[in-house]
């Protein structure tokens, strides 16, 4: 499995970083590789669990917050993103318009439909990027640097204005024709380091959680709410999910976070095997001009191989069981922005 040779495949000017961790049944490191790890590259929508972790610590640790608390979103508060996402679509709707929703269902709409408005409103409650950057600091995970919220980002990359209007509607619109055709813009965001991540960063990150889950500390309990809701994303069936399904049944758990805007997709997940283990994998890549279809099929066919050399695993030759069938994880269709 040549790397390099993959990363030229995204193009002349792509990169490619890969984060792998295999860890034994109590959480503990028996596998680290990768390619490019401390990288830093655009996070995209992969940042959203770094900003959910930061809310959660608000509830179970902080006690400032309940996964129950009403937020009202205002008009100015809504972003761009995809049509369909539950809040994102009231950005494109011109009049006035106000809406209320709990902590807990905020968290869901980010990370299963990687909802942009419910991520800013979040981000807000959190205390804005440098308290997001604090927290992943003190829990000493080295490699992230959140900048921007999800409206400044999109306006930036897209040169279009940042506050609602009928003009930027308008803008964006047109933008998002080509939403996935690599930007001038990116050159400038991937070597600024801005609202960047390394790919070891967001493995760290979920090794933690997977190691914290269901402790009676307050990351403990966090985990339990964040992997919950990583394992329900709709976001993500073409890529490493897609590269995992194979193996199917021995998967029986997994989860993920994608972003992806212009030339940059990532994937982050974690993947549980019927013997207790973990595989705990990150694939970013960004400033690629191929199409999202054939970014898609080289990071899945990468995660794919990856399993295969690392996890001992082969394809499943059979179809499952009806019981094997409801027993282990199961893909569901998505789509992205």
């Amino acid at each position: 499995m040549n790397l390099s040779e993959i990363e030229k495949k995204l193009g002349e000017k792509a990169k490619l970083a890969v984060s792998l961790y295999l860890l034994d049944e109590k959480g503990l490191i028996t596998l680290e590789e990768g390619y490019k790890t401390e990288v830093m590259m655009p996070m995209a929508s992969t940042k959203k669990v770094a900003i959910a972790l930061s809310i959660l610590k608000k509830i179970y640790d902080d006690q400032e917050l309940s996964l129950a608390t009403n937020i009202t979103i205002k008009n100015t508060d809504f972003s761009p993103g995809r049509p369909t996402n539950t809040l994102d679509r009231y950005y494109f709707r011109p009049w006035s318009i106000e809406t209320t929703r709990t902590v807990d269902e905020l968290l869901t709409y980010m990370l299963t439909e990687s909802d942009n408005t419910s991520t800013d409103v979040l981000l807000g409650l959190a205390g804005g990027p440098d308290k997001v950057n604090e927290l992943i600091s003190q829990l000493n995970i080295e490699g992230h640097h959140l900048s921007f919220t999800s409206k400044k980002l999109l306006a930036d990359y897209f040169k279009v204005p940042e506050e609602k209007s009928i003009n930027s509607i308008l803008q964006i619109l047109y933008e998002f024709i080509s939403a996935y055709s690599v930007r001038p813009t990116e050159n400038c965001l991937a070597e600024s380091e801005e609202d960047a991540c390394t790919a070891k960063m967001m493995t760290d990150l979920l090794k933690l959680l997977v190691s914290q889950d269901e402790k009676p500390s307050w990351i403990g309990k966090a985990a339990n709410v964040l992997l919950e809701k990583m394992r329900q994303c709709k976001t993500g069936e073409t890529l490493i999910k897609k590269g995992a399904i194979e193996f199917f049944p021995r998967p029986t758990d997994f989860g993920s976070k994608q972003g992806g805007l212009g030339g940059i997709r990532n994937d982050t997940a974690f993947i549980q095997f019927k013997e207790g283990h973990w595989a705990i994998l990150s694939i970013h890549t960004c400033q690629s001009n191929l199409s999202l279809k054939e970014r898609d099929e080289i990071i899945s066919d990468l995660a794919k191989e990856i399993l295969i050399t690392h996890c001992n695993l082969q394809p499943q030759l059979k179809e499952p069981s009806e019981e094997e069938y409801q027993d282990s994880w199961l893909p569901t269709c998505c789509t992205l922005f």
